[in-house]
């Protein structure tokens, strides 16, 4: 068996005694730093990350519902451009008679999805569409001699909900 020797002037450790202090350097602390950094950042993406999917859900369904409320107001005026092609210069009474169809035919086109109301002023037809989400497409057309032009075609949203609490609104 090797003997170990002992350098001369080294006393050795006793068992059971502490051992020292660890010593930090420059760039244990300089990695710490940088760690905390990263962890911030990537809390920081990850809220990022979300809010934007919430946005663009959002985003989507208020495009949905318009894309339903144009598909009911093309499904409105196609009805209105078929009872004056076939009724001739009786076209606005025609139209006023089947006034409740047209609004039935618009709402089938849209799935039930929006609620389509007409009404008669003079020589107009004014129709709103009303989607689930509040939005409301207004269309106004005017009928003179068997054809009609369009006057109005609005989309306005009527905004009602509160945000929750502790928390920004952002309107769609």
């Amino acid at each position: 068996m090797a003997k170990f020797q002992l350098n001369p002037g080294v006393v050795p450790r006793a068992q059971g005694s502490t051992p020292e202090h660890v010593r930090i350097g420059s760039i244990s602390v300089f990695a710490l730093v940088v760690i905390i950094c990263l962890a911030v950042l990537a809390v920081l993406s990850l809220s990022t990350a979300n809010a934007s999917l919430i946005m663009s859900q959002r985003q989507a369904d208020a495009l949905a519902q318009q894309y339903l409320g144009e598909r009911a107001a093309q499904e409105f005026l196609a009805g209105v451009d078929d009872k004056l092609s076939k009724s001739g210069n009786a076209g606005m009474e025609a139209v006023v008679a089947s006034l409740d169809d047209l609004c039935a035919g618009a709402q089938n086109a849209a799935q039930g999805k929006v609620q389509a109301n007409a009404q008669v002023e003079g020589d107009k037809v004014i129709a709103d569409f009303t989607c689930d989400s509040g939005r409301v497409l207004t269309v106004e057309i005017t009928v003179h001699d068997g054809a009609y032009r369009i006057d109005k075609w609005k989309m306005s949203a009527v905004q009602n909900e509160e945000p929750p609490e502790g928390q920004f609104y952002i309107p769609d």
